[in-house]
């Protein structure tokens, strides 16, 4: 069916919720915006150009200010949110090719960043001047999102990524933020219905290999079961997005560097810090176990550390207490230099009568504490980095396989 509203005439099927085309002033929106985009000069919008700004003609934002105003009239004489998202979706989307043909493909990932930013401006604007009415954003911004992510820029990626997914919650009756390609990205899930895909799946097969490892040294556990009761489990959400973010520091890590650069002074604090952020990860979902569990645990890690470890394999609190003691090994004084090398031995070689398990949830008891009060140079941080990681990893599988 056809809805005019405003200059704009939507060709919009009912039943799927589907928009084919959008027509302004009775011309194809699509083919309209493109032929001012490729009028434009590509050598702006980075910062070696003399324009740092990414700026469109005006005619562009009248487009978009006249879709807009349809927009409003779909939300206020319709009340229908579905329609208003997929026609913003749609004038985004019209967007989209131009970016990948024209500036993805030959590299200018920095114009890239600044176009959606000026688009995104664009639409603030028009926000601004018609409150309380908003215009859906998912699209737009997971796309910055993705040109970020290709750009390097790690932190700025992941804060576009979940301002979509802000978004998207606004429209759960589209199964959204669950089946949105941001909250897919975020949550690292295997569905190929995501535009990151190429990049979820290279992050999934090193989780793969890492659980592999777990696998071969301690029990059987497998990429589904930790989608199933990890990345998938909504009263998590918090912990999985934070674990996905730092995941992807690890991945990026071992792509864009070596053991030998890692030898340095600043690379053990960022080491350090990443180790404090796994440690947190772990801490909350031993809470969340404990909770579906029936028991609130309150305070420091180490108190629930301990509850875990005499839940699952018996060890009692004065057990606990023994082992992290200045008997034995010293947890609470002695530096990583030091513990962690016992511990990894006693990974390897656990007295009799306690589990291995008991040494690797003691591992990751021992680094976040001391990188909660500590901000030190730790040389074993570079020198086992990859045993550490793989320790901590293990540490939130032995957690995870029980949820």
């Amino acid at each position: 069916m056809k809805i005019r509203r405003g200059k704009l005439v939507i060709h919009y099927d009912t039943q799927t919720n589907k928009i084919s085309k959008l027509y302004l002033n009775d011309a194809e929106l699509s083919i309209t915006i493109t032929s001012f985009l490729i009028k434009l000069d590509k050598n702006q919008g980075h910062p070696f150009s003399s324009q740092i700004q990414y700026l469109f003609p005006k005619e562009i934002k009248e487009i978009c200010f006249e879709t807009f105003d349809a927009i409003k009239e779909i939300k206020n004489i319709d009340n229908n949110d579905i329609l208003a998202a997929y026609t913003a979706s749609n004038l985004f989307e019209s967007f989209s090719g131009y970016w990948r043909t024209e500036l993805l493909s030959y590299g200018l990932l920095y114009t890239g960043v600044s176009f959606w930013q000026e688009l995104i401006s664009i639409t603030l604007d028009w926000e601004s001047k018609n409150t309380p009415v908003t215009i859906h954003k998912g699209t737009p911004f997971f796309f910055l999102s993705y040109n970020c992510l290709h750009n390097g820029d790690r932190d700025s990626g992941f804060t576009y990524l979940h301002n979509a997914i802000v978004d998207d919650m606004k429209l759960p009756t589209l199964n959204y933020p669950d089946d949105a390609p941001a909250y897919l990205t975020a949550t690292m899930s295997g569905n190929p219905n995501n535009f990151m895909i190429e990049d979820v799946s290279l992050l999934r097969l090193r989780l793969k290999n890492f659980i592999l490892e777990f696998t071969s040294e301690f029990s059987s556990f497998s990429i589904n079961e930790f989608d199933q009761n990890f990345l998938r489990e909504k009263d998590l959400s918090d912990v999985v997005l934070f674990f996905v973010f730092n995941f992807k520091v690890i991945f990026d890590q071992e792509k864009n560097t070596n053991r030998s650069i890692l030898q340095n002074n600043f690379s053990r604090l960022k080491i350090l810090d990443l180790f404090f952020n796994l440690g947190l990860i772990i801490d909350e979902t031993i809470r969340y176990y404990a909770k579906k569990q029936s028991q609130i645990i309150s305070g420091p890690m180490g108190n629930s550390v301990c509850w875990f470890l005499n839940h699952k394999y018996g060890l009692t609190q004065s057990q606990f207490q023994h082992l992290i003691g200045i008997k034995d090994l010293n947890l609470k004084n002695d530096s990583l230099d030091v513990t962690i090398p016992k511990l990894l031995s006693y990974i390897q070689n656990p007295p009799t009568g306690i589990s291995k398990e008991i040494f690797v949830i003691l591992l990751t008891y021992n680094i976040r504490n001391h990188a909660g009060h500590n901000l030190d140079q730790q040389t074993i941080l570079t020198l086992q980095y990859d045993q550490m990681l793989r320790y901590m990893m293990n540490s939130l599988f032995l957690i995870v396989q029980h949820l």
